[in-house]
């Protein structure tokens, strides 16, 4: 797939209504969007080594940094609501921020 379309579904991942990333911000953690997400994050990273691009796009980079930051500052309101246990998240930021430096790659 191409890096546009993939960028486009990581936006709509953002959605408030419908993605993974917007929902978190009502409490709503669903295991079957972060795994797809989780997926498409992966799908990104396929995309980039087989095209070495020298640049990223800017959307796509925008979409990108913020999430770690984001899936923090969303633990305590979804402890609240019981949407998913601590350590159980932890795992999940951990496999984002994984995913994540697959893609920016560390400094």
């Amino acid at each position: 797939m191409q890096l546009d379309k993939l960028t486009k579904e990581l936006e709509r991942s953002w959605d408030p209504e419908m993605g993974f990333l917007g929902r978190l911000r009502d409490g709503y953690f669903s295991h079957d969007g972060c795994l797809e997400t989780l997926r498409l994050l992966k799908d990104i990273h396929s995309e980039i080594k087989r095209k070495e691009p020298s640049t990223l796009d800017r959307n796509l980079v925008r979409l990108l940094w913020y999430i770690p930051t984001y899936l923090v500052w969303q633990k305590d309101f979804l402890m609240e609501r019981k949407q998913i246990d601590g350590q159980d998240y932890d795992n999940v930021c951990d496999q984002f921020l994984t995913a994540l430096s697959e893609i920016l790659e560390i400094p």
